[in-house]
């Protein structure tokens, strides 16, 4: 009896411990648990998601300091790592780790439709939330820094939230407690026309929103807030 008992209770720890186990929460509510998704987004259209260009930080410890990371361009959707020392990014189709001191890449994966890096899961270091193309639409899941393996995070059409949820993970609006950093259009006269470019702002609380970004004609945007809060990450484009 004793035995039994033991088996069933191994049994119903290891199922519990799968990684399919996952299935069982809708997408919405999976993906809540990774670092700046909102449950009350209020960006739902991305206007910066093709641009690529260099990684540049923000020094929120030091007046907004701007410090350029990279010189070689074409990165795309770079977000801080627990740790706050290195940049998971992606260039070239490569998921790549960079240098926050440094700038120095290493090449880490190619993985095939691979189309942003949204952002890691609060309560496993190891997993990081990607979005990749195949023939049946764009999915979401979960890529293992240790392995490259991806698990997939089912995602119900019919579903309003699961969609809405999606379209939050397509844009660039991220929200972390009481701080939100996202992108907004600007404008100025130009000698031809108005010039229109994107910059990446932050708010507090109930603050008023500052242009850390200063971009000033040039776009920028793919924000992300390292994890101990003191620096923002983003792209400025190069042409």
């Amino acid at each position: 009896m004793i035995k039994h008992f033991l088996f069933i209770s191994s049994l119903l720890l290891f199922l519990t411990a799968m990684p399919h186990e996952i299935h069982a929460e809708p997408f919405w509510q999976v993906v809540l648990r990774v670092t700046g998704i909102s449950a009350t987004p209020s960006q739902l259209k991305s206007i910066s998601d093709e641009i690529e260009g260099n990684i540049w930080v923000v020094d929120l410890t030091h007046e907004n300091r701007l410090i350029k990371v990279t010189s070689k361009g074409s990165y795309h959707s770079p977000v801080s790592l627990p740790g706050n020392q290195q940049i998971l990014a992606l260039k070239d189709g490569k998921v790549v780790q960079v240098s926050v001191s440094g700038g120095n890449t290493t090449t880490l994966y190619t993985i095939k439709g691979l189309v942003k890096i949204v952002g890691s899961v609060k309560d496993n270091q190891d997993n990081i939330l990607i979005l990749r193309k195949e023939d049946s639409g764009l999915l979401a899941g979960l890529l293992s820094l240790k392995t490259g393996q991806i698990m997939t995070i089912p995602y119900d059409r019919e579903s309003k939230k699961d969609r809405q949820m999606l379209a939050h993970l397509k844009g660039w609006e991220r929200v972390y407690d009481d701080t939100k950093v996202y992108v907004k259009t600007e404008n100025k006269p130009g000698i031809i026309g108005s010039i229109e470019w994107t910059d990446v702002f932050i708010q507090q609380g109930n603050g008023t929103p500052v242009n850390i970004s200063r971009c000033d004609g040039e776009n920028c945007g793919q924000p992300s807030l390292s994890h101990d809060r003191k620096f923002v990450v983003f792209i400025k484009q190069t042409h």
